[in-house]
């Protein structure tokens, strides 16, 4: 008798393991053969469940992505007041930070390695989560809302170089003083 198998969770079972796997070789250093030997399984069996590399990939990003917003949309709900929703975006990020530098990581490699063709991936990533921010801590001004994701990308990629650096959740506590500081002195 077959073996009956659950496709899309034998997929997502594959893609699990990759961002961390992306992150840390790079796009263009993986092969399908490569991958198939990180994941213990056959290339014939990546092959069964991803037309290629790429297509692997963008599944890789849409489903860390998607795991990503389902997580923020409840653990930042939007109708709390302004400290809580960033107390509760600073925890949220703390305790993904080493996801969150993987997939800066992933992110970035795919754009230096694909140029102009990684623009509509690279788009995507960017997008879903300035939306997902805006949505959440209710912030329409683009120009607010790309300045606090600048803030956060550059905490993460900071702590990412410098782990003894101050814990997320210090710094932006350290950000809040700062702008009240400011705000006092205007």
């Amino acid at each position: 008798m077959p073996k009956i198998v659950d496709h899309d969770a034998k997929r997502e079972e594959l893609l699990e393991p990759c961002l961390a796997l992306f992150a840390t070789k790079g796009f263009h250093a993986l092969s399908m053969r490569k991958i198939s030997e990180a994941l213990g399984v056959t290339t014939g069996t990546l092959y069964h469940y991803f037309d290629g590399k790429l297509a692997l990939f963008e599944q890789m990003i849409d489903r860390v992505i998607k795991s990503d917003v389902e997580a923020a949309l409840q653990e930042v709900p939007a109708d709390q007041s302004w400290p809580i929703k960033l107390l509760n975006l600073s925890r949220y990020l703390g305790q993904r930070e080493g996801r969150f530098a993987q997939i800066i990581h992933v992110t970035l490699d795919y754009k230096r390695y694909e140029g102009e063709s990684s623009k509509s991936l690279t788009d995507k990533v960017l997008n879903t989560y300035l939306q997902t921010i805006s949505s959440q801590l209710s912030i329409e001004d683009r120009t607010q809302l790309d300045a606090l994701f600048s803030l956060i990308l550059g905490v993460i990629v900071y702590r990412d170089l410098n782990p003894e650096a101050s814990p997320i959740e210090q710094q932006f506590w350290a950000l809040q003083k700062i702008g009240l500081e400011i705000t006092k002195s205007i």
